[in-house]
C-alpha cells in the first residue's frame, strides 16, 4: 500500500518526514508518491497533535478548490477540507472558526459521505456546547432523513441522531453491510455516535467505553483508522481521561 501504509500503522511521523521530502512529486511521479496526499498529511498532523499546521493546510487546499472553481465555472469544493477544518480548529479551542467550517461541510458540493459532515457537526455542538449549531445540525439532518435514501442502512446514524433508532438498530442496519472491510469503516462511526449520544445524556462511563470499543476495532483491522471518526474517539477519550477527578477510578 505504499507510502500510506505508515498511516495505516499510525507511523505519523515518519509519514510527515516522507510527506515533507517528496509530497511534491505526487503528481509527477504517482507510481512511486501517488499516495502522498494532502489528505492523509492532515490525518497525520490531526494525530500528532500538530493543529494548527493541519488547519493551514485544509485552508490552502480550499484556497486551490476556490481558484478550480473559478476556472472551470463550477463549485469544485469538497466536505473533506471543512471538515478537518473545523476539527483541527476545535482542538485548538477555536470554536468560532470551527463552527464556521462545519457549517458549510454538508453544502459543499463534493461530498464523499453526506450524512458524515452533518453527523460530525451534531458532535461538535455538542462537545462545544452551541445551541445554534445544534439546531442547525438538526435542520440538516432532518433533511437528509427525509430523502428517498433515509430509510436505508447507510442511514442509519442520521436516524439514531434523531432518536428514530436506538443502540442495537443502529449497530442492526450498520451489520447489513456484507463486505468485511466496509462493514468495519461503517462501525466506526457508528461507535463513536453512541458515545456522542451516550456523552449528552451525561452518561460519561458509557461514553469512554463506547469510544473504547471504537478504538479497539483497530485490532480486527488497520482499516479501522481510515474513518475520520476514529481519530475523533482516540483524542476525545484521551480528553475525558484526563479530565477525570483523580479521586474517582476510570474504568
Amino acid at each position: 500500500m505504499g507510502h500510506y501504509s505508515l498511516i495505516l500503522e499510525k507511523r505519523y511521523q515518519e509519514f510527515c518526514d516522507v510527506y515533507r521530502e517528496k509530497g511534491h512529486l505526487c503528481k509527477t511521479d504517482p507510481g512511486e508518491y501517488g499516495d502522498l496526499q494532502p489528505g492523509s498529511q492532515v490525518r497525520a498532523l490531526l494525530a500528532l497533535g500538530e493543529y494548527a499546521e493541519a488547519a493551514q493546510v485544509c485552508r490552502e487546499m480550499m484556497r486551490q478548490e476556490a481558484e478550480e472553481s473559478a476556472r472551470r465555472g463550477y463549485d469544485a469544493r469538497s466536505s473533506i477540507w471543512l471538515i478537518d477544518l473545523a476539527i483541527a480548529c476545535m482542538k485548538q479551542g477555536c470554536y468560532a472558526e470551527a463552527a464556521q467550517a462545519i457549517r458549510g461541510a454538508p453544502h459543499t458540493n463534493y461530498q464523499p459521505n453526506r450524512i458524515q459532515a452533518p453527523c460530525l457537526m451534531y458532535y461538535m455542538a455538542v462537545v462545544m456546547e452551541d445551541e445554534n449549531l445544534k439546531r442547525e445540525s438538526i435542520k440538516v439532518l432532518n433533511a437528509r432523513f427525509r430523502t428517498k435514501a433515509g430509510t436505508e442502512p447507510a442511514f442509519a446514524p442520521v436516524r439514531f441522531l434523531r432518536d428514530k433508532i436506538g443502540e442495537a438498530q443502529l449497530l442492526s442496519e450498520t451489520a447489513k453491510e456484507t463486505n468485511p472491510k466496509l462493514y468495519l469503516r461503517a462501525l466506526v462511526p457508528a461507535k463513536f455516535l453512541i458515545a456522542v449520544k451516550r456523552y449528552e445524556k451525561g452518561e460519561l462511563e458509557g461514553c469512554r467505553q463506547a469510544l473504547k470499543e471504537t478504538c479497539g476495532l483497530y485490532e480486527q483491522d488497520r482499516i479501522a483508522v481510515m474513518p475520520v471518526e476514529y481519530f475523533l474517539a482516540e483524542s476525545w477519550l484521551v480528553e475525558l481521561n484526563d479530565n477525570t477527578d483523580p479521586s474517582l477510578p476510570v474504568s
